[in-house]
Formats: C-alpha cells, sequence, structure tokens
C-alpha cells in the first residue's frame, strides 16, 4: 500500500483534495492544517469541497486518535462537501463531525455522481479539477 499522502488544490469555489494510501494521525493533521489554510482563503465566496477518498484507507486503531485536534476550520461560506468514495459507508467515522453543520457530505461513487450532485448545489467544477479525479480511476 501507498505511504499516506494528500494533493489540495484551490480553485475560485471549489476546494478539491485526494486522499489516498494507509492514513496515519501525523499525516491527518497536516492535511487538516493544510485545508484549514484553504478555506481561510476561501472566505468571500460560498464554495464547496470535494474529497477523493477512494485510495485511502484508515485503520479502526488511526479512527479514534484524531478526535483531540485543536484545529478550527472556517467552514463559514462553505455550502457543501462531496466524497468520492469506494463504497457508501467509507469514512463513515467522519460523520459526528458535521453534525452542527447545515450539511453533511454527500458520498458518490464516481466522478460523474460528483457532476450530478455539483449542478445541483449549482457549482461549476473547473475541467482540470474533472481531469485529476479521473486520472487514475
Amino acid at each position: 500500500m501507498n505511504r499516506p499522502n494528500f494533493q489540495i488544490e484551490r480553485f475560485d469555489t471549489v476546494i478539491a483534495a485526494k486522499l489516498n494510501g494507509q492514513w496515519n494521525s501525523a499525516i491527518d493533521l497536516k492535511y487538516l492544517s493544510e485545508l484549514g489554510a484553504a478555506m481561510q482563503r476561501m472566505r468571500q465566496n460560498t464554495w464547496v469541497i470535494i474529497v477523493d477518498l477512494r485510495d485511502w484507507y484508515v485503520e479502526d486503531t488511526e479512527r479514534t486518535k484524531n478526535t483531540n485536534y485543536s484545529l478550527h476550520l472556517d467552514r463559514r461560506n462553505q455550502i457543501g462537501e462531496c466524497w468520492i468514495v469506494r463504497e457508501q459507508s467509507q469514512a463513515k467515522h467522519l460523520d459526528p463531525f458535521f453534525e452542527t453543520l447545515e450539511f453533511k457530505p454527500k458520498r458518490v461513487i464516481s466522478s460523474q455522481d460528483m457532476q450530478l450532485w455539483a449542478e445541483k448545489m449549482s457549482v461549476q467544477i473547473p475541467e482540470s479539477v474533472l481531469e485529476w479525479f479521473d486520472k487514475e480511476h
């Protein structure tokens, strides 16, 4: 399995991220820090996050370690979040982090489903994001 890593790209109304490999707490904290920085730069617009989790793996022992971070993610103008997953139950351990938000992550199985979600959200996904998500799948 690949080493844990991630990529984050920021566009006008979209933050796109890919998470890969066997995740651990150190890479999780680094990802959340960089995601938080990207979110800070989105404050003037309404925006969404699209995350490709298809190649992301987390052991049960790691899932309980990421609950006590002192990070605050500024989701002030965020209107939605879409996760491309292997299966609908993937990343269910993250659902409690969305309980106080006005939206829940939409899990989709394909980039076509992601595009349908974006249309319903009235969000234009940049062509480069679509290519990025389809490149390896």
